[in-house]
């Protein structure tokens, strides 16, 4: 910006106070309104960064100075309202009009995370829907840069229900901290209530669900990929938008303890199967050799009864409940999956017990 236009730019006179730190202003020289923000002294940096930054989605930040200790901002002033009183003037959302809102909020986001910068406040306050209903992100008071080799944010700051966990401290906040926010935002988008309070049981349920994940490496990876599931009907989990492969269950966790025993049960059942593999072979070629020894044909029909309640019990019931399999813990919770999931671990757990219970007592 050329010094003249900057000039220019900061001849304002103010309309109205709208907080300590926030005040309507009116350019003299053409008359546009400006929102004026006053911010610390230690935001300079990042607010600079962010004034030569320019999407339909984001509230422009036109220019920043340090003046008085604080950094004085002069950014766009946006008619409309925000989601908050949207909600409370005409109620909820449909799925299509929050999926709508929510996409552009990642296009948004996209354009933020790109320059390494995290918003850290996406609420139903911080979003603003303009009279020609292009949603804009708004409110860059907590925003932060994305710092190397960094374990965790050096303030703790968020809006109470959309924070992620990462944010109290736990670890440095990132893209997916965002994510996290986008995930309780839809919940009140569809509910008028955070996941917390109530969780909206539709269709987008999944997708709320994998936003919110507490291990944030679980949610989506970034806003671009939340924006592709809410455009996918039948494909929304992280690993399914991309077509990963998903280690079987029990190699997903990251406890060495549990991958060593889940090694040990396949070693275990490895052992079983050549086992019986050998027992089936032997009776088929008693009975070959003699076609009336009864003995060899009970073998078979028993090997086989077993090796059914084996494949039942110890691999396909744990498979699908462990692994969760067609999100099953969604279908029988569907306001509180961590319940479901639960349920699910439990099932796993009683199939194997029983299988090994089969496996100690009962003898072909």
């Amino acid at each position: 910006m050329k010094s003249s236009e900057k000039y220019d730019l900061w001849q304002v006179e103010t309309l109205r106070e709208l907080d300590e730190n926030h005040a309507l202003v009116k350019n003299l020289i053409n008359g546009s309104v400006m929102m004026r923000c006053r911010l610390p002294a230690e935001s300079y940096p990042l607010m600079k960064k962010l004034s030569s930054l320019r999407h339909q989605n984001l509230m422009a930040v036109y220019d920043c100075e340090t003046i008085d200790g604080c950094c004085i901002c002069l950014c766009e002033y946006i008619a409309g309202e925000t989601i908050e009183q949207r909600i409370s003037r005409c109620g909820t959302f449909s799925e299509q009009q929050a999926s709508e809102i929510l996409s552009q909020i990642c296009d948004a986001l996209t354009a933020l995370h790109s320059e390494g910068i995290i918003h850290r406040d996406v609420t139903a306050s911080n979003v603003m829907l303009s009279d020609t209903m292009t949603v804009k992100l708004i409110d860059y008071d907590i925003a932060r840069a994305v710092r190397e080799n960094a374990s965790r944010d050096t303030q703790i700051l968020g809006t109470a229900g959309y924070a992620a966990p990462e944010q109290f401290g736990f670890s440095q906040t990132g893209v997916r901290s965002d994510i996290y926010a986008c995930g309780a935002l839809l919940n009140v988008m569809l509910t008028g209530a955070l996941p917390g309070e109530k969780r909206y049981p539709g269709s987008l349920s999944e997708v709320i669900a994998y936003c919110i994940e507490i291990d944030e490496n679980k949610r989506y990876s970034s806003a671009a990929e939340l924006k592709l599931a809410l455009t996918k009907k039948h494909h929304r989990s992280p690993e399914e938008l991309h077509g990963r492969f998903r280690p079987l269950p029990g190699f997903r966790s990251k406890n060495p303890v549990l991958k060593l025993l889940t090694s040990l049960c396949f070693a275990v059942y490895g052992l079983l199967t050549i086992e019986f593999v050998r027992r089936l072979v032997t009776n088929i070629s008693r009975l070959n050799s003699d076609s009336t020894d009864l003995s060899a044909l009970k073998g078979i029909r028993s090997d086989c009864l077993l090796a059914l309640v084996f494949l039942i019990l110890l691999t396909l019931i744990p498979y699908l409940t462990f692994g969760d399999v067609g999100r099953l813990s969604r279908r029988i919770s569907p306001s509180d999956y961590l319940r479901g999931e639960r349920i699910m671990k439990l099932i796993g757990w009683l199939s194997i017990i029983a299988g090994i219970l089969v496996m100690l007592f009962v003898r072909p």
